[in-house]
């Protein structure tokens, strides 16, 4: 996915960024609710306002992806697979700083 004005909004990321980094500083114990109203639980609300999001925009990557949310909206129990994968396959990316996924979001780092 690349890293756009649709996808990274500065409105959606700066108040995250600086939750985690209030002082400018890298610290692997700061963390920020990527799911505002479900900060303390996993749920499927992630999916339903990804759905959403992927209705409204009308956007060419999100409606390809809108049945899969749509699946895993409804399935408590795939949906946190789907999420453990997902970070498996986080966690195996080579990062560079401590804390960065990526330096160029139109390519995965192998």
């Amino acid at each position: 996915m690349a890293c756009g004005p649709a996808v990274c909004s500065t409105s959606v990321l700066t108040p995250l960024r600086h939750r985690l980094l209030p002082l400018g500083n890298y610290n692997s114990n700061n963390v920020a609710a990527l799911d505002v109203g479900s900060e303390y639980g996993f749920d499927t609300s992630y999916y339903a306002n990804r759905t959403v999001r992927a209705r409204v925009r009308r956007h060419a990557p999100l409606a390809k992806t809108l049945p899969k949310l749509i699946q895993l909206k409804g399935n408590q129990t795939q949906s946190t697979s789907s999420f453990a994968n997902a970070m498996v396959k986080m966690g195996n990316l080579r990062g560079g700083y401590p804390g960065e996924v990526c330096d160029n979001c139109r390519r995965v780092r192998t």
